[in-house]
């Protein structure tokens, strides 16, 4: 049999049963240890198509449904990258130059916000376009 154990690397395993979705279990005879080696790996590229169909809108019910994953993957994928964007954007908190800083009188803050009434709804649409931005970037 060429499954070799995970956990101390020899040859000699044996078929223990089976787990809940069908995947076939071994046992180490030197190890007595069991384990499972059907296990589906996820290219980066795939977990950041799910990511974008997140920020699109789309459900988790409804992602796990199409790309055939468990909804807690998904979940878990997308806290994780959550995570990275956090310790970068973090890591990038500085005390801006007093070049870089611009005086904006109320009154054009106000008209802005008017001009721009879209992005200023209720909070989704600004989340999602700022999300992107830092994805893209």
């Amino acid at each position: 049999m060429s499954t070799s154990c995970k956990h101390c690397g020899a040859e000699e395993c044996v078929k223990y049963g089976k787990v809940n979705g069908g995947h076939q279990r071994y046992r180490c005879k030197s190890c007595k240890r069991s384990f499972t080696v059907t296990r589906r790996k996820y290219s980066l590229d795939f977990k950041l198509k799910v990511i974008r169909m997140y920020l699109e809108g789309i459900g988790l019910r409804s992602i796990a449904r199409l790309e055939g994953v468990s909804n807690v993957l998904v979940l878990y994928w997308i806290r994780t990258v959550g995570s990275l964007i956090r310790q970068k954007l973090d890591a990038l908190k500085r005390n801006p130059p007093l070049q870089e800083i611009e005086i904006i009188e109320i009154d054009e803050l106000h008209s802005y916000c008017k001009k721009n009434a879209t992005l200023c709804g209720y909070g989704l649409p600004l989340i999602v376009i700022g999300t992107k931005l830092l994805i893209l970037k």
